[in-house]
């Protein structure tokens, strides 16, 4: 019983750790999802070109990113991984993201162009909201949700807007 009863205690808090883990790669800071998925969670505002990988490897476990992390008030989160990143001008997307947080890319102003790939079903609100020099925005055929005011304010798109 006693065993039992650690192994179970043991496990819940290695999933608890697992659950609130964070490590951060070059200018990209990721959570852990679960054993396999990790969110883009933060980036070094300093940084003007970003490409986020597909995987990454910490700790010799290799990840697979899966989404770009957003504001959510029911979880607690209150910071966006590229809100107000006032340098950011280009980002690469991979086909391994499936969703695109609320505020994610929220005043980016030097935001000027974004593909967003087939594998994304899901931008949030305000995602693009203020990314005042956006002027292109390319959306796979793979979103089925595009939350409201997602590129409010985001004024220069050009009417070839897909």
């Amino acid at each position: 019983m006693k065993k039992s009863l650690f192994l179970i205690c043991a496990t819940l808090f290695a999933n608890m750790l697992l659950a609130q883990s964070q490590f951060t790669i070059d200018y990209l800071t990721y959570k852990v999802l679960n054993e396999d998925e990790v969110e883009v969670i933060d980036c070094v505002d300093s940084i003007g070109v970003v490409e986020i990988p597909a995987t990454v490897t910490y700790d010799s476990k290799t990840y697979t990113v899966t989404a770009i992390n957003g504001i959510n008030n029911s979880t607690g989160c209150w910071f966006a991984a590229f809100y107000n990143n006032q340098r950011l001008h280009s980002v690469t997307i991979p086909n391994t993201i499936t969703s695109i947080g609320e505020q994610a890319f929220c005043f980016c102003t030097n935001l000027d162009s974004i593909i967003i790939p087939n594998s994304v079903t899901y931008i949030g609100e305000r995602a693009f909201y203020s990314c005042t020099s956006l002027k292109y925005a390319l959306i796979g055929d793979g979103v089925t949700t595009i939350d409201i005011q997602a590129f409010q304010n985001s004024s220069n798109l050009s009417d070839d807007f897909q």
